[in-house]
């Protein structure tokens, strides 16, 4: 196996971090930028639910002020007991599911890297505002970059490649085509 420099520049690794991947261990830049990456996912998440909660207040004050329908917001406050209780325990149980998963990919995969083999393949789901690029690997479905997807595209499918994911948010880490040819 040997260090593409056409990898490292899209996935963003050094050789010494893919020495360390091999050995199923992540390094400390590279637990830093995921650390990052899901900082980034959860900021976007919060926004876009902020964002959606501020509309919906402003509309219910806009048609409050509008159409005088005080009786109904006199009935939402009124079910608040009712309504906080069932939020949180969906909160709940969503937190609950999502620790149940990453307790089953620990167990599933105990190093913090570990190295996908086997036949490949890259997918593209078309959507409206823009495509998402999949690379289908060891019954793992990753995400990647369209910068990605033209790399991998160029390669022929039957070579061997070997994808090394962070275990728990199964992000891709390094990759590199294996020796068995």
């Amino acid at each position: 196996m040997a260090f593409e420099a056409r990898f490292a520049e899209i996935f963003d690794f050094t050789d010494d971090e893919l020495r360390a991947n091999r050995a199923g261990q992540i390094s400390p830049r590279q637990k830093f930028k995921l650390g990052k990456e899901d900082t980034q996912e959860t900021l976007d998440i919060g926004c876009a639910l902020f964002i959606l909660i501020s509309i919906a207040f402003v509309t219910l004050v806009l048609c409050g002020l509008l159409f005088d329908i005080s009786a109904y917001i006199r009935a939402f406050v009124d079910g608040l007991p009712f309504i906080i209780p069932v939020v949180l325990l969906l909160a709940g149980i969503i937190f609950y599911v999502n620790h149940l998963g990453r307790r089953e990919r620990k167990q599933k995969y105990p190093m913090p890297v570990t190295g996908l083999r086997g036949d490949w393949r890259l997918e593209v789901i078309e959507g409206r505002a823009y495509d998402r690029y999949y690379l289908l690997i060891d019954g793992l479905r990753l995400k990647i970059l369209m910068n990605a997807y033209d790399v991998l595209r160029t390669l022929d499918p039957a070579t061997p490649l070997v994808v090394y994911i962070e275990s728990v948010s199964q992000k891709i880490v390094a990759m590199e085509i294996a020796d068995d040819q």
